[in-house]
């Protein structure tokens, strides 16, 4: 295994306690009782681990020394150190992905109230939320029925529809399914795939994207949709090209969102090589002047649309949908069925119920993240001013390139200062990306303020991408200013 597969799925090593050396050897054993890392598995060089963890080589020596006392892993001079065991044993690298996907992380329990997680899009709820639970109860309950509907409540399918109408997608209720998050509705697109299909995607991406098609042993084709006649070429190269994503509204992490001329020639050359086209809108209630739905302007290709109300309304409201041509929505919703029968009844209650009021919702949220970024832009500026902010101008997050050619080791050293931030190495299929981290501003200028001034504190004690050791101040308790 090398240095790159094992870093991310180390990642809360030091939750663990003891000693260092304890805690990194408890954190690969259990990788190896997951069977994230399998028999015959080589571990890095301790030189190696230890620069992109950011520790000093004898603690990386000592975690090696009780993994092999243990008989967990053994070492041959000249050969490395790998793990020992039955090499019959299933293992699936998909899952192993899984397991350093940023949000799976970000669940863990906290050790202190003084970590500052901007590794993923959080909303606290709005208040319609509360006062529809508090006060229109029965109402809800009246609606849910049986919530026995796989497809989605009809009212809230129908009203999605008039929704997308509304906003320049004509829309059919026919043509929706209600899913349980946009996660699932890439799953689901996902399942058409066979092994070593084509996926042109873009690069960088979102965990969540990389994951749905990685675990169907797609072939992912990275490009960027600021190259689309590269694209062409790689293509052509390819002789097929079976699916491409594109996110056209607010692009994660960057920001960024497609113009028309460039949105016609995706869906113009997805139809030429006869590609499903998968346009993600996750995040497009955050976009300030969202473009034009890429389904506008072929109406008969092959597109299938995917959104969330997550993004604007709760984080908690696992509500998502996905809009495609009749006969695929069957198909999608048999495949559903036998996952989980539904989308929470509930929650799919909610959304309707909030529906009439999603836009004002949404300016208000553009509103709160217009806010955000400028102020952790100017953070940056003035405290970072090595770091470069290459995002967009909507979205929850900032996409920063670091002044280190690798920013694994600030993404590590954060950790160990209670601020959680994505490494640009989790949200690519290529290496383009290892000097880029991704913030999320879904949080008040306090905790902000917080991150940055340790995240400064911390890029001091890096010298041309060498990690030095760390100051003491930096291993304290951090409170957040009041």
């Amino acid at each position: 295994m090398s240095v790159p597969d094992l870093v991310p799925l180390l990642a809360d090593w030091r939750s663990h306690r003891g000693p260092l050396h304890q805690c990194l050897a408890l954190a690969v054993t259990s990788l190896i009782e997951a069977r994230l890392l399998r028999p015959g598995d080589r571990l890095p060089s301790e030189r190696a681990l230890a620069r992109r963890l950011g520790i000093s080589r004898t603690t990386v020596a000592g975690a090696y020394d009780l993994l092999r006392q243990r008989g967990a892993v053994h070492s041959v001079r000249g050969s490395g150190t790998t793990v020992t065991g039955d090499r019959t044993l299933r293992h699936d690298p998909a899952i192993a992905a899984l397991a350093a996907n940023p949000f799976i992380r970000s669940t863990h329990p906290r050790h202190s109230t003084d970590s500052v997680d901007l590794t993923v899009c959080r909303f606290d709820p709005p208040t319609i939320l509360a006062e529809t639970l508090a006060h229109s109860a029965d109402t809800l309950l009246d609606l849910i029925g049986s919530g026995h509907d796989t497809a989605g409540l009809p009212e809230l399918r129908s009203a999605l529809a008039d929704h997308l109408t509304g906003h320049g997608l004509p829309t059919q209720p026919s043509q929706l399914l209600i899913t349980t998050g946009s996660q699932q509705a890439l799953a689901l697109i996902a399942s058409d795939l066979e092994r070593n299909d084509r996926v042109m995607i873009e690069d960088p991406t979102y965990f969540g994207a990389l994951h749905a098609y990685l675990q169907r042993r797609a072939r992912l084709l990275p490009c960027s949709v600021d190259h689309l006649e590269r694209a062409a070429g790689l293509a052509a190269n390819e002789h097929r090209v079976d699916l491409v994503h594109v996110t056209s509204a607010v692009h994660n992490p960057t920001g960024r969102q497609l113009d028309d001329a460039t949105g016609r020639r995706v869906v113009e050359l997805a139809g030429r090589w006869g590609a499903t086209l998968v346009d993600d809108q996750a995040l497009r209630f955050l976009a300030d002047r969202p473009p034009p739905f890429l389904a506008t302007h072929d109406p008969h290709a092959d597109i299938i649309t995917i959104g969330t109300f997550s993004k604007v309304l709760w984080s908690a409201l696992r509500v998502g949908w996905l809009r495609a041509p009749a006969p695929a929505i069957a198909r999608f919703s048999a495949r559903k069925a036998a996952l989980d029968l539904a989308t929470p009844a509930l929650d799919q209650a909610l959304v309707l119920h909030c529906l009439p009021h999603i836009d004002a919702l949404a300016a208000h949220r553009r509103q709160q993240l217009t806010h955000q970024r400028t102020h952790l832009r100017r953070r940056l500026r003035q405290d970072l001013p090595l770091w470069h902010d290459a995002s967009g101008d909507s979205g929850p997050f900032l996409w920063v390139r670091t002044h280190l050619d690798d920013a694994d080791p600030i993404v590590q050293a954060a950790a160990r200062v209670q601020v959680g931030i994505t490494a640009g190495r989790t949200l690519t299929p290529t290496d383009r990306w290892n000097s880029h981290i991704r913030i999320a501003v879904t949080t008040t200028d306090t905790a902000l303020d917080a991150a940055v001034d340790r995240l400064a504190d911390l890029a001091r004690t890096f010298d041309d991408g060498a990690p030095l050791t760390a100051p003491a101040s930096s291993m304290t308790t951090h409170r957040l200013r009041p």
